[in-house]
């Protein structure tokens, strides 16, 4: 991801620095899943904001584990 990033990530803010919205997270996790065969995202639980690097491409480590006894798998998302 790299900016700059236009109008569209302005409301998307933390103390005056741009965000990765929820929702994009939520389509990583997604694609991802997809990678593994996975067919839907239970739970989405963003302990810290993305934050969007001023200048520059903010590179991401995206690893999904392997299935519990219930068959769900825990999804990372690493800078």
């Amino acid at each position: 991801m790299c900016g700059p990033y236009g109008p569209h990530l302005a409301t998307h803010s933390v103390v005056g620095e741009a965000v990765v919205p929820n929702t994009v997270l939520a389509e990583l996790a997604a694609r991802a899943g997809d990678e593994k065969d996975c067919t839907a995202v239970g739970e989405l639980v963003v302990d810290t904001p993305l934050v969007l690097p001023r200048t520059g491409a903010l590179h991401l480590r995206i690893r999904v584990g392997e299935p519990d006894a219930t068959g769900r798998r825990l999804l990372t998302v690493q800078t």
